[in-house]
């Protein structure tokens, strides 16, 4: 069987060159590659692809969603998004255009091949769905079911031929019962008494008899002043059901994969860490045991986020809070500390991250806390102390503010500057969502944190300030 023609609209070079590498793997090689939407719709008659991937942010003088929906008014060819960071916003924009889903990069082969395979698979079925309807409404005088009625006593009144041709000719005094359903008294799911009281009856119904779904429609029709009759259309939907059910299959397995992805990465992961802990049980040296630990704390704030997202129905945030505290109690078992020595406080109610913010914020906390562990407190600090707080503000900002009663840093610590690993990573990672960081050392350490969640299109900075 020959594969579908594919179409993408990517203004970068680099991830153009994924996807054709991408699409290539999976066996798609009618695959016609266009930098510029004006461009594509330009070439699209001369292609005519059965599926366009297209650039959600494409730049140029037609953006990803307008190029979207010209190729949809015009040519009604299926979508699908292409976006290298979940960008929220964007994407609510981009539903007001029909599309049929999106694809965020990098991703597995698979899951490529089965968001593509299902797009193609809904379009067909809509196609033939629309198709079924045009031809209905041409024909509006036959119906492509089954119509009866009867009355209050379940006499047979009237019958469409497509009922006629089934149960053949019958008098009008024969039961509706006995002849459509091959029953003795009247149906246990016969919505009559509704009928006589005024009400519209819709249901589905599977009739075991014929092992087939069918969709009806009961209305009352009064024919003259206190007769009423019960007009039924009756829709065989099994095709319909079976076509949903498929689907709804195929997005299960997609839900099944994203899950086992997580859960590999996970192992994997966890599979570092172990290396990690065999290589420092090999090792005398103090100060390399100790980049040991801090190597293995990084992996393993990472495990619990791919472990939240595996145990989670939602693959792309998890809930930060819970997070948290899986995490500090790791940091004290790590760093082999007392529950009674150090106490945390963490105040993240109600903190939803998606992945994209949550690993980054996630190590950012981890070397915190780490540093906290490690150089805050000496023996003439009975109990410690580390403060953990994370909210979102009406504009959308997230404030992150973690804060120790220990020692404190030097006054003339810079933070720009900082020559350990730990400090590198945070600056690091807090340019990388966009963040402004202050600390404090007047009364112990206050890191404080202000981040959008990424993908998030708001005004931000992503300098560092130093207030001592």
């Amino acid at each position: 069987m020959e594969k579908s023609k594919i179409m993408i609209i990517e203004d970068k070079g680099l991830i153009s060159s994924y996807l054709l590498q991408n699409l290539n793997n999976i066996g798609y090689k009618s695959v016609f590659n266009y930098y510029d939407g004006k461009h594509a719709i330009n070439n699209i008659i001369n292609v005519l692809p059965d599926i366009v991937l297209i650039d959600i942010k494409l730049k140029g003088s037609m953006n990803g969603i307008e190029t979207a929906k010209m190729i949809k008014t015009l040519y009604n060819i299926p979508i699908v998004y292409i976006t290298t960071n979940s960008d929220i916003p964007i994407l609510h924009k981009a539903l007001l255009v029909q599309y049929f889903d999106y694809v965020l990069l990098p991703c597995d082969d698979r899951i490529l091949k089965m968001t593509i395979d299902l797009v193609l698979h809904k379009n067909k079925n809509e196609i033939k769905i629309k198709e079924s309807e045009a031809k209905y409404r041409s024909v509006a005088e036959v119906f492509k079911g089954y119509i009866y009625m009867n009355d209050s006593n379940y006499n047979i009144k009237f019958l469409n031929k497509k009922l006629k041709n089934k149960i053949g000719n019958i008098s009008e005094s024969t039961k509706c019962y006995k002849a459509i359903y091959g029953l003795d008294s009247e149906c246990s799911w016969c919505p009559m008494e509704q009928i006589l009281s005024g009400k519209n009856v819709k249901k589905v119904r599977y009739d075991e008899k014929e092992e087939r779904w069918f969709k009806e429609i009961h209305i009352p029709l009064e024919i003259q002043k206190g007769q009423i009759l019960k007009q039924s259309m009756l829709q065989d939907i099994t095709d319909q059901k079976i076509k949903q059910e498929n689907a709804d299959k195929l997005l299960f397995d997609k839900e099944i994969m994203f899950s086992e992805i997580h859960h590999r990465i996970k192992n994997n992961l966890q599979v570092i860490s172990s290396l990690l802990n065999i290589q420092s049980s090999q090792i005398t040296d103090k100060n390399a045991i100790q980049a040991i630990i801090e190597s293995r704390s990084r992996v393993n704030s990472m495990i619990l986020i791919h472990d939240k997202l595996y145990n989670s129905k939602n693959f792309s945030h998890i809930n930060f809070e819970e997070y948290l505290k899986d995490l500090t109690s790791h940091l004290l078992h790590l760093y082999s500390l007392k529950d009674n020595k150090i106490s945390f406080t963490i105040n993240a109610k109600n903190i939803i991250l998606n992945v994209d913010t949550a690993i980054p914020a996630g190590l950012i906390v981890n070397e915190l806390i780490s540093n906290s562990l490690k150089h805050a407190f000496n023996n003439h600090i009975s109990e410690g102390k580390i403060d953990i707080n994370l909210k979102q503000h009406e504009n959308g900002e997230y404030f992150l503010r973690v804060t120790d009663n220990g020692i404190g840093l030097p006054e003339n610590f810079d933070l720009t500057n900082g020559s350990s690993l730990g400090m590198k990573i945070i600056s690091i990672l807090t340019k990388q969502i966009e963040g402004e960081m202050k600390i404090n050392v007047d009364k112990g350490t206050e890191v404080f944190i202000k981040f959008n969640e990424f993908g998030y299109k708001g005004k931000n900075g992503n300098g560092i300030k130093h207030n001592s």
